[in-house]
């Protein structure tokens, strides 16, 4: 513009100095603002523009300089309205220091309604990000009464992610009921932001339980739902493994973002010992993924050297003595009863898919030794009863559950007959819907052709 001869106006100016904030080129954002400072009294910077740098710096965690140019800007005769509190308090969020954090949302609140200002959701969802969760409730009424605003789905999420990240995600499973109450369902991210609270705090189970109770109110689960609740379950490799594959099911996740654990190797190499038991070799890829055969489609073969392989096609071309598959074995060791219920319930989900003759299955449940009962078994015993399934303790090893070859037959061909059935439904609906409506449409066009007959 300048080898033109041209001035920019106030408005290409803030265009300017938004756009580079936007783009966090925040250098050029403040050249442009001192250029514009220096281009006359003509363009001379107004609320909006310092809103722009305002938001900028806020958005990147710099509050200093935020709080800068906010007294530079009350400095200069311009008073500050609404979205440059709100702004100030999205800033102030970001602080490091709690207290500092708590300290500038009631500084910001006072100002804002010592102004005379109109609050809106959008402030008041960013002083709830900032304020001291104490003070939630209080604000909470102020928002209400004061200025005759609902909380929204947005607000108590927001809320529900401060207790999360003060690390009490109870106080934030709390507020799940005042949703409710206000007429505000909760959503994914809702149960999302608790997944991840309760993980963090080490809940595994409690986290696990919201996952549950998300998909008992009807909200499916999205990628973000099972990573977190991986996540959640770090420490164990066999519930890890079965999200992975319910998250495939589902397509939530890739195949590159599933295959470090979901994929196992197509052979993995064990050795077993005197008493029939298989243990992993140094080559297997983990005693937990191995012994769980997290993989539906794998069979076990023991040689008479003692040497084992799991190949997942089925065939074994390395062992020239073969003896006939062991049965599945799923692992439950350390698992509580909650992931112990999913584990079984999704090795079961892979035996009805899996395209395989089905075998034994032998859960491994433990004694109990060290929790003072057998939980874990009791938990599985009553999941298989429950399914209409036969398990019995081996009499051999009381931590060891055996379900038969047989009752697994039986559970699959139920299973395939109750999906034969519900299709037939489904098709039946259609029939009577359409067979009547089909009729009716040709008596009447027939009437309506016999009243108005068409000249020829």
């Amino acid at each position: 513009m300048a080898c033109f001869k041209v001035v920019p106006t106030v408005v290409e100016y803030t265009a300017l100095v938004d756009a580079f904030g936007r783009a966090q080129q925040r250098d050029k954002m403040l050249t442009t603002f001192e250029a514009m400072k220096r281009a006359g009294p003509g363009t001379q910077p107004n609320i909006v523009v310092y809103l722009c740098i305002i938001s900028a710096f806020s958005k990147a965690g710099e509050f200093i300089l935020a709080d800068t140019y906010l007294k530079e800007m009350v400095a200069s005769g311009i008073e500050p309205n609404l979205a440059v509190w709100t702004a100030m308090l999205n800033g102030a969020s970001r602080h490091p220091e709690q207290n500092t954090r708590h300290k500038l949302a009631a500084e910001y609140f006072e100002n804002a309604v010592s102004q005379g200002l109109q609050l809106d959701q959008m402030f008041y969802n960013a002083l709830l990000k900032t304020c001291d969760p104490k003070d939630m409730p209080r604000v909470l009424k102020h928002m209400k009464q004061h200025d005759g605003l609902v909380p929204d789905v947005i607000t108590y999420n927001t809320m529900v992610d401060v207790c999360c990240k003060q690390g009490v995600p109870q106080d934030g499973y709390s507020l799940v009921t005042n949703m409710r109450n206000d007429g505000v369902l909760p959503d994914v991210i809702t149960y999302n932001t608790l997944i991840h609270g309760f993980g963090k705090a080490g809940q595994a189970d409690r986290a696990y339980d919201i996952f549950l109770e998300a998909k008992r109110f009807g909200i499916q689960p999205d990628a973000t739902s099972y990573t977190t609740l991986i996540d959640a379950f770090q420490d164990s490799s066999s519930m890890v493994s079965d999200l992975l594959n319910a998250a495939q099911k589902r397509r939530l996740l890739s195949d590159e973002e599933s295959s470090p654990v979901r994929q196992p190797p197509h052979r993995q190499a064990f050795n077993c010992n005197n008493n029939g038991k298989s243990t992993p070799s140094v080559e297997a890829f983990g005693a937990q993924q191995a012994s769980e055969m997290s993989h539906p489609d794998a069979k076990l073969n023991c040689s008479s050297d003692g040497s084992t392989v799991v190949n997942s096609s089925g065939a074994n071309e390395e062992v020239a003595h073969q003896v006939p598959a062991s049965p599945q074995v799923l692992d439950l060791h350390g698992l509580s009863k909650a992931a112990a219920r999913m584990s079984v319930l999704h090795r079961l989900d892979a035996v009805c898919a899996s395209k395989h003759q089905v075998e034994d299955l032998i859960i491994i449940t433990g004694k109990g030794k060290a929790t003072g009962g057998a939980v874990v078994r009791d938990t599985v015993l009553s999941l298989l009863a429950e399914v209409q399934i036969t398990g019995s303790v081996l009499p051999e090893n009381e931590g060891r559950v055996l379900v038969p070859q047989s009752e697994l037959v039986k559970y699959v061909g139920e299973v395939k007959e109750l999906e034969l059935r519900h299709r037939f439904m489904k098709f039946s609906a259609v029939r009577y819907i359409m067979v009547p409506a089909t009729v009716f449409g040709c008596v009447l066009i027939s009437r309506l052709l016999f009243m108005y007959p068409t000249e020829l």
